[in-house]
């Protein structure tokens, strides 16, 4: 296990805090009331990583979404290149990772390694459906954040690519 901090980090959240007050300050559980963020609190747990640490890999099950409290991830592809992998985007604190899984159950789309030691929230997929299907408003109200998360993610990527693609023009 990683040692724990209890230092508050540039999302606001201090890893060791009750896990509704850390729920409630993210953007993906932006909106739920206290009622549902203790139904999330109730099956999320804590996980702590190595720097260096592989969290999942590519064409792996997806069945978690983790929650990253304090620590840096990389998410990466394998290039064309045997070997070699391209960084798609670092995660930090406050930051969601895995959550395609929560939407799809599919296997992971990419490889999530610890930069730092991590420690993070580990909230399972089907457990959270089977609330949202208790509670629609809660589950509406998490996809619907869950997609503005990931359509700021893919015009990051796209503003990232496009610039690539410009500097091997010149």
């Amino acid at each position: 296990m990683c040692p724990k901090s209890n230092t508050i980090n540039s999302a606001g959240i201090a890893p060791d805090d009750d896990v509704e007050d850390i729920l409630g300050k993210l953007e993906i559980f932006a909106n739920l009331d206290l009622g549902e963020l203790r139904l999330l609190a109730g099956i999320a747990r804590r996980v702590s990583f190595y720097a260096s640490e592989m969290i999942f890999e590519d064409t792996s099950p997806g069945e978690d979404l983790y929650v990253i409290l304090s620590g840096q991830v990389t998410v990466q592809i394998e290039a064309i290149t045997p070997n070699e992998s391209v960084i798609l985007t670092n995660i930090g604190a406050g930051e969601i990772l895995g959550e395609f899984s929560i939407i799809d159950a599919g296997p992971r789309s990419a490889t999530a390694i610890s930069q730092t030691d991590t420690t993070a929230l580990s909230i399972n997929g089907k457990k959270m459906h089977e609330i949202f299907a208790s509670h629609p408003r809660m589950g509406y109200i998490v996809m619907k954040n869950m997609a503005k998360i990931i359509c700021e993610r893919i015009r990051k990527t796209n503003r990232r690519l496009l610039k690539s693609l410009k500097r091997k023009e010149y």
